[in-house]
């Protein structure tokens, strides 16, 4: 009875908090591309969960390719990578991290796994 009770109350809790835990959303998770050409460009989409404008620093395998300013809350953006040096079996990490506010310690950082196989 305590043990169902105590599940209870944690999913109840993990729902009800996991909300602000997540800063922003990036789709797709995945994505796969024939590495037929060495330069190609894919896509991301990034939104702003949270109720404040948001910035966003754009990576590719950790290198910082730059920034997307001042997301709107509820906002999505379409955002085109560039990629060069592909070949096949090459994988890439897209990642959009977010920028904290000067009254903020927290940041979010969502990726994409970019496959280029045959």
């Amino acid at each position: 009875m305590i043990r169902r009770l105590f599940v209870k109350y944690f999913l109840a809790a993990l729902v009800l908090f996991s909300a602000t835990a997540f800063g922003h959303s990036q789709y797709p998770s995945r994505i796969v591309k024939d590495p037929f050409y060495t330069e190609q460009t894919v896509s991301i989409k990034i939104k702003n969960l949270n109720t404040y404008t948001q910035s966003y620093e754009i990576s590719v395998d950790g290198k910082v390719l730059g920034v997307l300013e001042d997301v709107p809350p509820g906002v999505t953006r379409d955002v085109p990578i560039t990629l060069k040096n592909i070949s096949d079996n090459t994988e890439k990490n897209l990642c959009s991290t977010s920028v904290p506010k000067e009254n903020q310690s927290m940041r979010s950082r969502v990726c994409t796994k970019v496959e280029f196989k045959w």
